[in-house]
């Protein structure tokens, strides 16, 4: 995995300048529903960023702030806050993506329309070809699919799967990488099915799954989703090793499904807030500080996001335009697959 996490140094700067003495950028959440745990994190993420920056001058004396807008996790009303930001607040930079679903529908209008939009979590790879505004500080399930299928198949040892998958874009994209490198290795997939996002009703699929030689199960997906194919499989008595994606990062799934989650092998992108890296220290320390806990991955992201278009701001200016041509020439040095 390319790690994507705090690699900024300094950050000074962000988006459309829309009133002379402020510079707004927007952000499109899941501030609600069922993926608002992950949304409210990023909120977190961003605004620990912003405040950082403004403590330190903003950009040349100008402050910034943030617009946000709650997409549910819902990919038409991430459609109707992009163009809220961009035709009624008149922003032309709009962080945004949380899910691969939301972020799929909103890229096309983001290139339409010329609007630079970079998600702090996407991770379905197509968006990697999605436009020339549209950027990620997250790496593609290309990666983490085939990370975890090929760790499956050559250290765990397994050869018959099945996957069981969020029917989504992060869902779909990640059990595609991950079926065909583990039939690539050798190994076979009894069943692939993907599931509704918000389903609660596991056990038709789980019975399914009973029926075959499975001896592992794939579920790229979401907490409440995992936490109930968990604890259902447990009720069922069907004794199988879970494999995942970055959704199993969450130490609340440990709390709610104890024991059953033991052995659960997932492949995520690299964040350690115990690194002594300065820039890792200075963000793990001020998030503490602000909100009173320890920061997780997708919080960790976030201020990366904000991040990178505050440093293309300093390095270039607050157009849509000016951020393209840095992002373009990577003038930031950093990782924007």
């Amino acid at each position: 995995m390319v790690a994507c996490v705090l690699l900024i140094t300094a950050f000074v700067g962000c988006s459309k300048k829309s009133e002379p003495n402020e510079i707004k950028i927007g952000a499109i959440m899941p501030l609600t529903g069922d993926a608002g745990i992950y949304g409210q994190e990023m909120k977190k993420g961003i605004d620990l960023c912003i405040e950082l920056a403004n403590e330190s001058g903003g950009i040349k004396g100008t402050t910034i702030s943030v617009v946000y807008e709650d997409d549910g996790g819902q990919a038409n009303l991430a459609v109707n806050a992009f163009q809220k930001l961009i035709f009624q607040d008149k922003l032309d930079v709009v962080i945004g993506g949380a899910m691969s679903s939301t972020a799929m529908s909103v890229a096309p209008l983001a290139e339409k329309n010329k609007v630079v939009f970079i998600s702090p979590a996407a991770s379905t790879p197509a968006l990697t070809n999605a436009g020339d505004f549209i950027f990620r500080v997250w790496p593609s399930d290309a990666f983490e699919g085939s990370a975890i299928a090929k760790f499956s198949y050559n250290n765990v040892h397994l050869r018959v799967v099945s996957i069981v998958y969020v029917n989504n874009d992060y869902g779909k994209g990640a059990s595609e990488v991950f079926k065909k490198e583990f039939e690539n290795a050798g190994g076979s997939v009894a069943i692939s099915e993907g599931y509704e996002f918000g389903n609660t009703d596991f056990r038709p699929i789980l019975t399914k799954i009973k029926q075959t030689n499975s001896e592992g199960i794939y579920v790229p997906g979401y907490q409440k989703e995992l936490v109930n194919i968990l604890n259902q499989s447990k009720e069922m008595g069907l004794k199988i090793r879970f494999l995942g994606g970055v959704g199993f990062n969450d130490p609340e799934i440990l709390k709610l499904t104890g024991d059953t989650a033991e052995n659960t092998i997932f492949a995520s992108p690299y964040y350690d807030p115990q690194s002594s890296d300065p820039v890792t220290h200075k963000f793990v320390t001020g998030f503490k500080a602000k909100y009173g806990k320890e920061p997780a991955i997708f919080a960790a992201h976030s201020y990366d996001a904000a991040g990178v278009l505050i440093e293309a701001i300093k390095i270039g200016g607050p157009k849509a335009t000016d951020i393209l041509y840095v992002f373009s020439k990577n003038e930031t040095n950093l990782p924007l697959n």
